[in-house]
């Protein structure tokens, strides 16, 4: 695995469209209806992260849609368990399934590669949980979040997916 950096603040996405499993596709630079986009990594969707993740993107969508800000999941799992995923939890912000990592190589990550968590240093108490449940502690792909202005440059970004920070760059898009 060749060793890449993350795109970092200031920096131009990719132009880029990914069709999600539900939806209109998503879209970098985002659409002109959006003042921005609020893009999330989230890993597989097997992991507690990814759902803990989801689950507050799930309840910042009013508070985008107020702000004219898209929000967006890209996830590493299969279309086939992101097909499944969407209605079974009512996920209402788009969730883009790249297992072929497309999306991924947009933003300088890789589907393997695992430098966006570290459990031990952001979230001991995940890394303490999954031991306990038995779990090996894992992520599934990079995570990682990106706030992009609509131009499409990043603005923001965090590698800690805690609700509090996800709030943060919600609000750095919409400034």
């Amino acid at each position: 695995m060749e060793d890449r950096s993350l795109l970092a603040i200031g920096q131009r996405a990719s132009a880029l469209s990914a069709q999600p499993v539900f939806g209109a596709p998503v879209t970098v630079p985002p659409s002109s209806a959006a003042q921005g986009l609020l893009l999330c990594f989230v890993g597989s969707l097997a992991t507690r992260t990814a759902r803990r993740t989801l689950a507050t993107l799930q309840e910042l969508v009013a508070e985008a849609h107020t702000a004219r800000v898209g929000l967006a999941a890209v996830t590493s799992s299969s279309v086939v368990f992101a097909r499944d995923y969407v209605p079974r939890y009512h996920l209402l912000p788009p969730l883009v399934a790249d297992p072929g990592g497309l999306v991924h190589t947009g933003f300088s990550l890789d589907v393997g590669d695992h430098r966006g968590r570290r459990f031990t240093d952001a979230d001991p108490t995940a890394w303490l949980e999954s031991l306990t449940l038995g779990e090996w502690p894992r992520c599934g792909g990079p995570l990682v979040a990106f706030a992009l202005d609509a131009e499409g440059e990043v603005c923001g970004l965090t590698e800690d997916l805690a609700p509090s920070r996800l709030s943060e760059l919600l609000a750095c898009v919409a400034s």
